[in-house]
């Protein structure tokens, strides 16, 4: 466990320089220890340097842990952060979509001012369901008003490309077998 502890010290020490505090977090993602979860949340709520905030978050996303939605929530939302960290927290996000409250999050995020921010909720969406976990009305309904989204994000597409992916098959299918109608 004190490679656990290490990686949790350097990402928390502001001495470190930012590749020493990314590596922290990848190491502690792979180690994937829960109980790394509320040492890293403290890093998050108390450091004063967005990369830092962003490492630890990413820290968050690989461990996977649901504890960490009531810090990623309010993150994910706050538009004074980086959009770094909101990209990233929006995504983490896609760990807890079976809850319903997580899923109107994601909805919202669907139509954010931010492009990037709008194709990290896809990402969530594409991740939860790639889990198992089935999107809700509202989520459903985002996922068709962001069809008409034709912003682009990257050289392959636009978000209404990305979101009209995650509503065909083989995805939809899915809802098919479910009982409910897209």
């Amino acid at each position: 466990m004190a490679s656990l502890e290490g990686a949790i010290s350097v990402l928390g020490d502001e001495a470190q320089a930012i590749e020493e505090y990314w590596e922290a977090a990848r190491r502690i993602g792979a180690l994937g220890c829960k109980r790394a979860t509320r040492p890293v949340m403290r890093i998050v709520r108390e450091s004063a340097e967005a990369n830092r905030r962003a490492a630890a978050l990413h820290a968050l996303w690989l461990l996977g842990d649901p504890r960490a939605t009531r810090l990623l929530l309010p993150v994910a939302a706050d538009g004074t952060v980086s959009e770094k960290e909101r990209i990233i927290a929006v995504e983490a996000l896609g760990m807890s979509a079976r809850r319903p409250h997580v899923q109107k999050a994601l909805a919202r995020y669907l139509s954010d001012p931010l492009p990037m921010v709008r194709y990290s909720a896809l990402c969530a969406i594409g991740a939860a369901w790639a889990c198992g976990t089935l999107p809700g009305p509202e989520l459903r309904e985002a996922l068709r008003r962001a069809t008409l989204d034709t912003t682009r994000v990257y050289e392959e597409g636009d978000v209404a490309r990305f979101a009209a992916e995650l509503l065909t098959p083989p995805k939809i299918g899915t809802f098919a077998a479910e009982g409910s109608s897209v």
